[in-house]
């Protein structure tokens, strides 16, 4: 049960590797320092100090199980597998960026969104995802990358900063999802956003595949929002929602709407593009305080 510090020694190179199975309180990885996780390995941390690296963890196959009451995690770590025990909280610091490969179980509380900046990214292959729990719940910035499906629970998720989803890995999304920050798919991955309202305050960034299935997207941030895309593809949402208290929507790619459009509240500027309305009822856009700029006055060419 002692707190453990990875040197970066000034002589020769030492970099160990874990033991079939540990406990220790706590364990700091110092810059330049180097630790393997090894095949099949567990490593539990009991203390509150928790994990800190500024070096490089190789995890191998292993399993970081966080026992304590007050455990914190700081830095930039690749895991595999993650624990948290049951009585046990851990909270992600400030800047922490912490990478899943394998799986993580979460029987005591994670706060992965109190503390600014802090990001979790599943980077394996076909992954279950977990809705944090701890603090004010859900996550800050999340990234889904790797391969495979990533599946989450069928719960509302909560962001306070952005959602990406790059490598060839999907997502299908079972419940609500309110991103305060961008939402980007990037080239190779794919996001089906269901049957859902999604809240979203940031950009909407499609570089991939996006199926817009039966949703309803809420453009609500207080900034200057983007519907864009790095490859010219144009965008088809089922339902928006344009709902500004501030500053507008901007088109930067061609945009239809297979049912309805709603214009809330606030501007949306086509910015030279064109916003289609595939749906020839006459309730198919629905007007509150919403406005569209278009190019010229009479917005007879839109």
């Amino acid at each position: 049960n002692d707190d453990v510090v990875i040197p970066f020694p000034n002589t020769a190179h030492f970099s160990p590797t874990l033991p079939a199975s540990a406990t220790i309180k706590s364990l700091r990885i110092n810059s330049g320092a180097i630790l393997n996780g090894g095949a099949g390995t567990t490593l539990t941390l009991a203390g509150d100090s928790g994990w800190r690296n500024s070096g490089i963890f190789n995890p191998g196959t292993s399993t970081i199980i966080f026992s304590g009451i007050g455990a914190t995690i700081g830095g930039t770590t690749n895991f595999y597998n993650v624990t948290v025990t049951t009585g046990a909280i851990l909270t992600a610091l400030a800047g922490n960026i912490m990478r899943i490969a394998g799986a993580i179980t979460n029987n005591g509380e994670l706060d992965a969104k109190t503390n600014p900046n802090n990001t979790i990214e599943y980077n394996g292959g076909n992954q279950a995802l977990i809705n944090p729990n701890g603090g004010i719940g859900g996550y800050c910035h999340l990234t889904l990358s790797g391969s495979g499906s990533k599946t989450l629970p069928a719960i509302p998720l909560d962001l306070c900063g952005n959602f990406i989803i790059s490598g060839t890995s999907s997502f299908t999304a079972y419940a609500t999802i309110t991103i305060a920050g961008d939402l980007i798919t990037e080239a190779g991955a794919s996001f089906d956003a269901g049957s859902f309202n999604h809240y979203l305050s940031g950009n909407f960034s499609n570089n991939g595949t996006f199926t817009a299935a039966t949703s309803n997207f809420i453009f609500n941030g207080t900034s200057m929002q983007y519907i864009n895309t790095s490859n010219g593809t144009s965008t088809t949402f089922y339902n928006l929602n344009m709902d500004k208290s501030g500053n507008k929507v901007v088109l930067s790619v061609n945009t239809s709407v297979s049912n309805i459009l709603s214009l809330s509240n606030g501007a949306s500027d086509l910015n030279g593009y064109t916003l289609t309305i595939n749906n020839g009822l006459t309730s198919a856009i629905v007007r509150t305080n919403g406005y569209i700029i278009s190019e010229n006055t009479s917005n007879s060419s839109k």
